[in-house]
Parts: structure tokens; sequence; C-alpha cells
């Protein structure tokens, strides 16, 4: 596990990175699949929405989140980032992250009790060069290697 100081090293190498498509996994696991380009596929990457509450805001305004389980309500937010880019990823504060994406929406993730602090919130899975960036409360940001 190597420790990186902040997020920009994610930003600076990833984004802006498109969003092929989004799937609801179990719960409130949510993946992203990504690339650098519609057209081109010269990246293959993976983004997990894993152990944490969320929330999808339109312009400030809750439209889903992680305690929603009704599928058309996942169906019609999609359609709003689907084929859209993610801009950044920020830290705000403790155990809060922020997406955003190139449409006015942005995507809040929030540690919660239900977790443990050490829970991943997010990983990011770069399969083209082998590696997972990953962040949780505890740990902050940190980056793996793939075997």
């Amino acid at each position: 596990m190597i420790k990186i100081k902040n997020f920009e090293k994610l930003n600076t190498e990833y984004c802006p990175i498109y969003i092929k498509c989004i799937e609801k996994g179990h719960g409130s696991f949510l993946t992203f699949q990504l690339t650098k380009g519609l057209e081109k596929d010269n990246l293959d990457a993976q983004l997990w929405i894993y152990l944490t509450d969320w929330s999808l805001l339109n312009n400030g305004k809750e439209i889903l989140n992680s305690n929603i389980q009704d599928s058309i309500e996942y169906t019609n937010c999609f359609k709003l980032i689907n084929q859209k880019k993610i801009l950044k990823i920020i830290e705000i504060g403790l155990f809060t992250v922020e997406i955003y994406f190139d449409n006015h929406i942005k995507l809040l993730l929030m540690s919660s009790n239900f977790y443990e602090k050490d829970d991943d919130m997010f990983m990011f899975y770069d399969f083209t060069n082998k590696q997972i960036i990953s962040y949780s409360p505890e740990k902050g940001l940190y980056q793996e290697v793939l075997s």
C-alpha cells in the first residue's frame, strides 16, 4: 500500500474521464465503467462506490441517494450522467468525498456509523496499468498494485 498525499494525483492522471455505463450493485454499491475517450477505448477502468452512504445532486438538489431502492429512479438518474465525464474527485473535510460530473451533477460520498472507518468508500480500478486507488476515512487515499 502506497499512501497518496492528496487527490491531485488521481485527478491529474485520470480526469476528465468518460463514463461508458453505470451499474447498480447490491445495496448502495455502484460501478462506473470508464474510459479516457468514448471512441477510442484506451483505458480499462472502473470506479466502485463501495462502503459508503451517497447522494446524487443536480444543481445542489438531491435526486437520488443510497437508501432508495426503486430501480426506475436509478434508471432515470443514471441517464443524467451516463456518457458524461467525471471532471474531478475531491475530499471535502473529513470523511466526505465529492465527485463532479460535467453537467452540474455531483455525487457526494459520506462516511457513516454503519461502516467501519477503514472501509473503502471508493475504489478506482485501472486495469490497463494494473493499479487500484482507494479511499477510506482511516487510511486516506492510497494506491495498490493489481497482481
